[in-house]
């Protein structure tokens, strides 16, 4: 009688799922940070829409550009940081590390310039 082990994967999200996760992460995590910089400072008699929908800046809360910069900024910061991490010991080419790098970084930026409409 043969003994055959088998690995559990079962439990385990493969290195193309986790890739997958955190590249639409940090792609809603930029278009809100986007969103919140163009509220914020855009010009006040400007509108912003999305789908069918159509708001006046000037309707919107003040609060609402900088929380999306907040949030946005944070998810795509967490995101390409914890990427390119993982990335940068592995065999992934350097010019896609170097790329989350430049969208963590976008994402710190997002951070500090919305603590900055919060003042």
């Amino acid at each position: 009688m043969t003994y055959t082990a088998h690995t559990d994967t079962t439990g385990r999200l493969s290195d193309t799922g986790w890739h997958v996760i955190t590249a639409i992460a940090a792609v809603a995590g930029v278009l809100a940070a986007a969103i919140g910089a163009f509220i914020g400072y855009g010009a006040d008699q400007g509108t912003v829409s999305l789908f069918a929908w159509t708001w006046s800046v000037a309707d919107l809360h003040e609060l609402w550009a900088p929380l999306l910069m907040l949030g946005g900024g944070f998810v795509a910061a967490i995101s390409m940081g914890w990427e390119s991490i993982r990335d940068w010991g592995g065999e992934t080419s350097r010019l896609i590390v170097a790329m989350e790098l430049i969208v963590a970084l976008a994402g710190v930026a997002a951070l500090v310039f919305g603590v900055a409409l919060l003042f």
